[in-house]
């Protein structure tokens, strides 16, 4: 029953989103210029993004469950290619890589199976970059066409490739550079569903894509294998607030003050306690997990000011995501040739975020009668980090004491009724963490720095529900995949 009501809760999302895009598509008058329209109103400007949005999911549910080829199948095809192209072309190609990494290294590469999941400014870079430095195996998963936008990002589409596969179009561009490249395509959208079927067989696996709810899928099944994978959190350089300048390979922990960073968290929180493989927080951080970022760690102002407003984008939001996609292949080779990684240090150290953890979870304890000892929900290591540096600036909410100075600061309850957790804990040295335990009241706050302590709760409390995790196991489309 639960089966049937499934499929026929996608079909009716099929017919859905297929009679929208023909409303859509009706108000529109085309013009000769490639994939534009005249607008005819804002109505109709509206109508044109419903009109796309409705196109690509009606697109991506009619795709059949996709089945990917296996990593022996891809090496036999790398061979038969290997064959029939001149002996010493692959050499010549690889001739630096060679000469760089050495023979081992450089056949770790050429047995390896890649999996780059979405190929789109990031993505398509890191393909093209991966191909070229002899990775043996690729498998791009991407459900999206290129489009007349998308042709400033992608790598190396061009305006005869307007509604063909991205992943399709940087598979052809690979291959007339590297024939022996063995590279499958998977025009899929990546879920918790159909990651054993997507990411089957991986040695590496790079997390191109900006949905967290998928990134969070890859990377617990990545986890539960034990298979590398990095995520790329780009949503700061597609918003143009960051530049090619700001990229840095770093722990998911490390940057838990970035908001891609946290709604992936989040997600991925979900997704291990799912599969059974999550307790409640700890003092270590949620998984050891590489990410490639375009924002450098910074300690906010106290009191917290704006966030940054968005730039133009356009060619610096280009430039900054394909410098993206290029850190992350060239991390990829370095782990699968077996060079050390050397991540960005953070701003916050693993055993200070411990210790500040330890601490809420003794005083939610000790002071506030808390069962379970060590093991709360409200906060985790984090949250810990995200209080301190970014909606406390690693400063004391009320004296502006700094972090590292004589009086050590303490998170503790803001509102004392409630648990402590991400929309209510103040930071303050311990004299007056006890003062206002006590106190059982923000009363005795001043007024100006109480403001300033809401404001800062409400806009972090914004960010945790502004994307709630969807709950069960599907995807948010219904794909076939899922049904």
């Amino acid at each position: 029953m639960i089966a049937a009501s499934l499929a026929t809760v996608a079909e009716s999302t099929r017919a859905a989103a297929a009679a929208a895009a023909a409303a859509a598509a009706a108000a529109v008058r085309p013009s000769p210029r490639l994939t534009q329209a005249v607008p005819l109103g804002v109505a109709t400007a509206v109508a044109v993004a419903a009109a796309a949005a409705a196109a690509a999911v009606a697109a991506t549910l009619a795709q059949p469950p996709v089945k990917a080829a296996g990593k022996a199948e891809l090496l036999a095809q790398r061979e038969a290619a290997l064959r029939r192209e001149p002996a010493d072309l692959l050499g010549e190609q690889l001739s630096r890589n060679w000469s760089f990494l050495g023979d081992e290294a450089q056949g770790a590469l050429s047995r390896s199976l890649v999996v780059i999941v979405g190929l789109g400014a990031s993505g398509s870079q890191a393909a093209a970059l991966l191909g070229r430095c002899g990775v043996g195996c690729l498998r791009l998963v991407d459900p999206a066409d290129v489009t007349a936008d998308s042709l400033a990002h992608h790598a190396v589409a061009t305006a005869a490739d307007v509604g063909r596969g991205r992943a399709e179009v940087s598979r052809e561009a690979l291959r007339e550079t590297v024939p022996a490249l063995a590279a499958e395509v998977c025009r899929a959208r990546l879920c918790a569903s159909n990651a054993p079927s997507l990411l089957r067989g991986a040695d590496l696996v790079l997390l191109c894509i900006r949905d967290p709810a998928a990134a969070a899928a890859g990377l617990a099944y990545c986890d539960g294998k034990g298979v590398r994978a990095f995520a790329v959190l780009g949503d700061a350089a597609a918003d143009g607030v960051a530049s090619a300048t700001h990229q840095c390979l770093t722990y998911l922990h490390d940057v838990s003050f970035a908001p891609d960073a946290r709604r992936l968290i989040r997600h991925l929180r979900t997704e291990l306690r799912r599969g059974g493989r999550s307790s409640p927080p700890t003092p270590q951080p949620l998984l050891d997990q590489l990410v490639v970022t375009s924002v450098s760690p910074s300690v906010a102002a106290w009191p917290r000011a704006p966030p940054p407003a968005a730039a133009a984008g356009g060619a610096s939001a280009a430039v900054a995501a394909a410098g993206l996609g290029q850190l992350a292949a060239s991390a990829a080779i370095c782990a699968l040739a077996g060079l050390e990684l050397q991540p960005a240090a953070p701003l916050l150290s693993r055993s200070t975020r411990a210790d500040m953890w330890r601490a809420v979870a003794r005083r939610e304890r000790d002071v506030f009668g808390a069962r379970g000892g060590d093991a709360f929900d409200g906060l985790w290591p984090e949250d810990v980090a995200y209080l301190v540096n970014e909606v406390y600036g690693r400063r004391c909410a009320k004296t502006a004491s700094s972090l590292g100075g004589r009086a050590a600061l303490v998170l503790t309850r803001w509102r004392a009724d409630r648990p402590a957790a991400v929309d209510n804990a103040i930071l303050l040295t311990k004299r007056e963490a006890e003062e206002h335990d006590t106190a059982g009241s923000t009363e005795a706050v001043p007024a100006e720095a109480a403001a300033a302590i809401e404001a800062a709760l409400a806009a972090a409390r914004t960010e945790e529900r502004a994307e709630p995790v969807a709950g069960g196991g599907l995807c948010w489309l219904a794909c076939s995949s899922c049904e």
